[in-house]
């Protein structure tokens, strides 16, 4: 399925030709929720980036992915210990750690907006490799798809009309139809996440690289 055929495909449903210019909103707002939502292993990208050293004043940090929604991994690379994975502190519980003076390497880190910094700051070049959930690829071309319209085009139908149902106050057919569809394949979809983990198949996570 593609962007104009999921479109075609919410006006018939909702049986209303005049939503064009709507329905384009009904589908971003499944996006955004779904976002906030969603968490499966086709969300999930492979980043890597070279951490500074720390400079008088300044912090050991990089900036986050655009696409960056929530971690699921973060390590340093090629490290003299090896791999090493860092944990995730608060931002006060950095701030205290920081005002310790402790140096050394990098054990931890904690979000600063759209940066991620590592405590304590690095005393050489480093290389971080993020594994993170991204957030959906946005439909946008009359021809676009994405993994989700691929592998759950009913999510994405069911999420818009849902959408739809509350711009034209059809409270029946939110309530009675399309809600319980919606959650039941949503739930579908994180229970088949669940069970391909658990089963051992092999993780394919897509591979960026940040600056």
């Amino acid at each position: 399925m593609t962007y104009a055929e999921l479109k075609s495909t919410i006006a018939s449903w909702l049986m209303r030709d005049d939503l064009t210019a709507a329905i384009p909103t009904f589908i971003r707002m499944t996006e955004a929720e779904l976002n906030r939502n969603l968490r499966v292993r086709q969300m999930l990208v492979r980043a890597v980036s070279t951490v500074k050293p720390f400079t008088a004043g300044s912090s050991s940090y990089i900036t986050l992915p655009t696409d960056w929604l929530e971690a699921k991994n973060v390590q340093f690379n090629a490290d003299t210990a090896g791999v090493r994975v860092l944990k995730y502190i608060t931002l006060q519980e950095a701030d205290k750690l920081r005002a310790t003076g402790v140096t050394g390497n990098a054990r931890h880190y904690s979000i600063h907006g759209n940066e991620i910094e590592f405590v304590p700051p690095v005393a050489e070049d480093k290389q971080i490799e993020l594994t993170y959930y991204a957030k959906i690829p946005a439909l946008q071309g009359d021809s676009d798809t994405n993994w989700l319209l691929n592998t759950w085009p009913d999510l994405y139908l069911y999420g818009s009309l849902l959408k739809g149902a509350e711009f034209l106050v059809d409270d029946d057919r939110a309530k009675n139809i399309w809600q319980p569809a919606y959650s039941k394949i949503f739930e579908e979809a994180r229970l088949q996440d669940e069970r391909a983990e658990i089963s051992g198949s092999a993780l394919r996570a897509r591979f960026t690289a940040i600056g």
